[in-house]
């Protein structure tokens, strides 16, 4: 099966939301990358296997990246990401590479 790669852009408010869920596609997470893209401010956390909750976990600040790739043997996580918002309409971009 031929590597699928994920590019998209998302909108995230101030309720948790699902950014990825690979156990649901059934194809095993090689890399991810969420990038804040917000240009007001905003103030996005990121969380692995639970609900986001705003500013408790992985916090990206405007222009703040996380990544969890497959380097040096290393597994990423295969668990659900989600995401949470301090001020409505952040963005965030996603570039996801799917085995």
């Amino acid at each position: 099966m031929a590597e699928l790669n994920r590019n998209e852009k998302q909108t995230i408010g101030t309720n948790a939301v699902v950014v990825s869920k690979t156990k649901e596609i059934n194809r095993p997470r090689k890399s991810i990358i969420i990038t804040n893209t917000s240009t007001g401010g905003q103030v996005v956390t990121v969380a692995i296997d639970e609900e986001a909750k705003d500013k408790e976990g992985i916090v990206l600040y405007a222009g703040g990246l996380w990544s969890d790739t497959a380097e040096g043997g290393y597994t990423p996580t295969q668990a659900l990401i989600t995401a949470i918002s301090n001020n409505p309409d952040a963005t965030i971009s996603i570039q996801e590479r799917l085995g």
